[in-house]
C-alpha cells in the first residue's frame, strides 16, 4: 500500500511539472508588417524637339514634357489661357488650355474684340510652348502648357491640305493640321432628320457647338463648329445653322480627333 502511494505521488508530480512547463512556453510573437517604402516618382523627361518627327516619336503617357516652336493658326477663346492650333511646315500641334497673358493672346489672333467675342483665327505668329504630351480619346495634344509669343516678325500661315481621299484610309497622318474636305453631302444629324444639332447629343442651344453629319463614298462622318473657336454669329456658325440635308458642301477646318476624325470646321461653302 505504501509502495502504491509512492507511485501515485510520483505520477502527480510529473503531470504537475508538465502543466507548468506548458504554461511557461512564450506566446508566438505577432508579425510586425514591414514598413512600405513609397515608390519614387519618376520625373517627366524634358525634351525640346526640333522637328515634328521627333515630337511624334515621344510617348503619350504623360512622361515627356515637350517644348515646341510653331505658328498659331487659330486659338480657342481666352479664359485665363487658350487652346491653340499650331502648325509649321512639318506637322501640327493642338495645345489644350495653354497659360498665356491676355495681352499675348491679343497678339496671336486677327482680332480680339471682347464686344464681339474672341475671334480665334490666328495670324501665323510664332510661339514657344512647353507642355506634357498626352492623348485623349485618340487626340494627341500638349496639356498643362505654357505659351510664350516670339515676336520676331517670323510668321507662317498654312494652306489647307485636301484630305478627302485620305479620310477613310489614313486621316491620322494629318491630325491637327489645317485641312480641306470637298464634295461632302449633308445627311441627317439625328433620328428626327435635322441637318444639325447643338452639342453632340442635341442637348444644347444657340451659342453651343454645332454638330452635323456628312457622307462621302458611303461613309458618314461627324463634324462640328466649335463655339469657342468660331463663336455664335460668326460666318461659319451661321452657315452651319443654315445647312440642309442633301446639300453638297466644301469644308475647311482643323483635323481634331475624338474616337476618330472630327474636324473643327472654320469654313463652309455650299455648292
Amino acid at each position: 500500500m505504501k509502495k502504491l502511494l509512492t507511485v501515485l505521488l510520483s505520477l502527480l508530480i510529473v503531470f504537475t511539472m508538465a502543466g507548468c512547463a506548458k504554461q511557461a512556453e512564450p506566446a508566438p510573437a505577432e508579425e510586425t508588417p514591414a514598413e512600405e517604402t513609397p515608390a519614387e516618382e519618376t520625373p517627366a523627361e524634358e525634351v525640346k524637339v526640333s522637328t515634328y518627327e521627333e515630337f511624334a516619336a515621344l510617348p503619350t503617357d504623360g512622361s515627356a514634357v515637350v517644348t515646341v516652336e510653331a505658328y498659331v493658326q487659330a486659338a480657342q477663346n481666352y479664359d485665363a489661357g487658350a487652346s491653340l492650333y499650331l502648325q509649321n511646315k512639318e506637322g501640327a500641334y493642338f495645345v489644350y488650355g495653354a497659360k498665356l497673358s491676355e495681352e499675348d493672346y491679343a497678339k496671336i489672333v486677327e482680332s480680339a474684340d471682347m464686344k464681339e467675342g474672341w475671334k480665334g483665327i490666328g495670324n501665323g505668329m510664332k510661339v514657344q510652348v512647353t507642355g506634357t504630351k498626352a492623348e485623349w480619346s485618340g487626340e494627341v495634344e500638349l496639356t498643362d502648357a505654357t505659351a510664350t509669343v516670339i515676336d520676331d516678325g517670323d510668321k507662317y500661315v498654312a494652306e489647307p491640305v485636301d484630305i478627302t481621299a485620305a479620310l477613310p484610309t489614313d486621316p491620322a497622318a494629318y491630325m491637327n493640321q489645317k485641312v480641306a474636305l470637298t464634295d461632302m453631302t449633308v445627311v441627317a444629324a439625328n433620328d428626327a432628320g435635322a441637318a444639325f444639332i447643338y452639342n453632340w447629343d442635341g442637348s444644347g442651344t444657340e451659342g453651343d457647338d454645332v454638330y452635323f453629319n456628312v457622307e462621302k463614298d458611303g461613309m458618314t462622318y461627324t463634324f462640328l463648329v466649335e463655339s469657342k473657336l468660331c463663336y455664335a454669329g460668326s460666318d461659319v456658325y451661321e452657315a452651319a445653322k443654315a445647312l440642309e440635308v442633301g446639300q453638297v458642301v466644301d469644308l475647311e477646318g482643323f483635323l481634331y480627333w475624338y474616337e476618330g476624325p472630327q474636324p473643327h470646321i472654320t469654313s463652309i461653302t455650299v455648292k
